[in-house]
């Protein structure tokens, strides 16, 4: 709003007229303390920090003209989307993540992608809004038809999306199903066919893919980690079906043909809740400082009980503490590792009134019914989905982490030291928290992926500290399995280290890799594995040439081997042995926070041929 039309000299929508009704509709959603106000110059809704405040816009109600109750539902919508955030703000981010993975830069699949996750997200909000302002729900005589009216009549022209890309078409037929039930919408055969496919969620079965979103996602109980589960393990699968299908005919689609129809807020774009976000983590300060002093007091009670000493416990709270945010922030490298597929197993029932193609033998049986009573013959089939599975490529992680223990690590108050275990540490920790994230969000499937960590302490000596077989964890592991795992890495980095002196062999630690992996290739021939020697080092070394041999020696069994040098107080000696041994595959990290960063470069072309 210019300082030269103050907003008293505006327009007033009577819905501006009405905030306080709306602030205290609002306030079921979002909690007491965020205020709700009106900019009638604003089309999308955003939300500010300080004070907490939700501004909505009135320009999209003209443009569309709406009546002031279906103006009061669009920003109850936009509202949901916020709450949507407040709920679960990780899961909420992750699905903006999820589609850059996705669109992998390509401007049309961002917007594709992007047209998918808002349609499901203005379903859930929809739910939302019907069940916690009750207003709108359907049941209310003087509101409950306003979104059915809205959906019907404004926010999409007419009920013929056969013309359209298929992707489209599959998201407008579900978003205008769930408002306008009664309604047929016509689509083409190939999205008919998606559409028509059964489900199983447990022991549920759903007839069709309109009937499982209905119960699961149209429905404001729904939590949005579960609603991202929805989506990811039975409705992603036969969208990306369709969107085979428009990409083959992509020189004649345009980012406009995937626009939204009903023009509101954006619900992937980040930066539309970017105040909510600040919000979200002022809020949250109290509540996490006191939940992180509960788990750092359990932490050293179970030290304690193992039999850790005040000062090796004492150890363990700074490395925690150190590493504690960065082996969060590691676990997504892994998850940048793994191709996921979806397999469905398909097959065609008959017996149903509408499907996608035509039972000959049941036609036939039923022509007495056809000519006396049509509305009751049941001669179409559907595709019915019975089983979905998820597959992983790799299947099982082989990390071999090679930990520098030469004499020249321990000068300084052996800083270098602590450098490269908190780093190693890290790494391994969030592998295996990687894994036990997977195992929690299986669903109850058998997920086939699983982890194997070799740590090789290395100087003028070689020391395996974690045996082949000590430290294995799967997604189908228990509790118990993952906390031994964790346990033991413990105990490597707080006990199980020593001065090695002298230069360091790093050429016997390398070959204590390549052995490790010949060995577990002979074994497991079929076996879809990943094979990644890790070394984290200060760069010194007395054996380059024999280095570089076991490297391309590892290269041919199908091996990465990676090394990331220590940037602290490095003489040029080190500095350039470092370059001459590792070049492209080895960079330099001095912090936790860089390490992140560090390590998606270092593993960037391992990304990139996971398929």
């Amino acid at each position: 709003m210019s300082e030269q039309e103050p907003l008293d000299k505006q327009p007033k929508s009577t819905v501006f007229a009405r905030t306080g009704e709306l602030t205290s509709l609002a306030h079921v959603f979002t909690g007491n303390d965020i205020r709700v106000t009106y900019d009638p110059q604003e089309k999308e809704a955003y939300f500010r920090a300080d004070p907490p405040e939700i501004v909505l816009g009135g320009a999209l109600a003209q443009e569309l003209g709406m009546n002031e109750e279906e103006e009061m539902f669009v920003k109850l919508h936009e509202v949901g989307h916020f709450h949507q955030f407040l709920s679960d703000p990780r899961t909420f981010e992750g699905i903006s993540d999820s589609i850059e993975k996705k669109a992998q830069g390509n401007p049309l699949l961002t917007k594709i992608w992007e047209r998918f996750y808002n349609a499901f997200l203005d379903i859930h909000s929809n739910a939302l809004v019907q069940k916690k302002s009750r207003v709108f729900h359907p049941e209310n005589r003087e509101m409950g038809d306003v979104p059915y009216a809205f959906y019907k009549y404004k926010a999409y022209k007419g009920s013929d999306y056969s013309g359209n890309p298929l992707t489209a078409q599959f998201c407008d037929y579900l978003l205008r199903r769930m408002m306008v039930p009664d309604e047929a919408v016509a689509v083409s055969p190939e999205v008919r066919e998606q559409l028509d496919k059964s489900v199983t969620l447990y022991r549920r079965e759903y007839p069709d893919l309109e009937a499982f979103v209905r119960d699961t996602i149209f429905n404001g109980k729904t939590p949005l980690s579960h609603l991202y589960y929805y989506l990811d393990q039975f409705v992603i699968p036969s969208f990306k079906e369709l969107l085979e299908q428009d990409e083959k005919n992509s020189e004649n689609l345009t980012k406009e043909q995937f626009a939204d129809p009903t023009q509101s807020m954006d619900a992937t774009d980040m930066k539309n809740f970017e105040g909510a976000k600040r919000y979200a983590d002022e809020k949250q300060k109290p509540a996490n400082k006191r939940a992180e002093e509960v788990a750092q007091q359990r932490f050293d009670d179970k030290n304690k009980k193992q039999g850790y000493t005040q000062e090796e416990r004492e150890t363990m709270e700074k490395r925690r503490a150190r590493t504690r945010e960065g082996v969060s922030a590691l676990k997504e490298i892994w998850e940048l590792m793994i191709h996921r597929s979806y397999g469905v197993t398909t097959s065609r029932e008959s017996g149903y009134k509408t499907g996608s193609s035509l039972n000959m033998s049941d036609l036939i049986a039923q022509i007495p019914i056809i000519l006396t009573n049509p509305s009751e013959a049941q001669f179409m089939e559907r595709a019915t989905a019975q089983e979905i599975s998820t597959d992983f490529h790799p299947q099982i992680f082989n990390l071999i982490v090679h930990r520098d223990c030469s004499g020249s690590v321990f000068n300084n108050n052996q800083v270098r030291f602590d450098a490269i275990t908190d780093q190693l540490h890290s790494l391994a920790e969030s592998l295996i928290l990687f894994i036990k994230e997977v195992n929690y969000n299986s669903g109850g499937k058998e997920i086939p992926l699983q982890a194997n960590v070799v740590w090789v302490d290395f100087g003028d000596s070689v020391i395996i500290r974690i045996k082949e077989g000590e430290l294995t964890v799967s997604a189908m592991s228990d509790d118990s399995a993952f906390q031994k795992a964790e346990d033991m890495l413990w105990n490597v980095s707080t006990r199980q280290f020593k001065n090695l002196n002298g230069n360091s062999a790093d050429d016997k630690g390398l070959e204590e890799a390549r052995t490790y992996i010949q060995k577990f290739k002979t074994e497991h021939p079929r076996v879809n594995a990943l094979n990644l020697s890790l070394f984290i080092t200060d760069g010194g070394t007395g054996t380059e040439e024999t280095l570089k041999k076991i490297k391309e020696a590892l290269i041919k069994e199908g091996a990465y081997s990676r090394a990331i040098q220590i940037d602290e107080q490095l003489n040029e000696g080190e500095v350039k042995s470092f370059e001459r041994v590792w070049g492209k595959e080895g960079a330099r990290a001095k912090t936790l926070p860089q390490l992140k960063q560090v390590a998606k470069k270092l593993f960037a072309d391992i990304m990139n041929t996971i398929t």
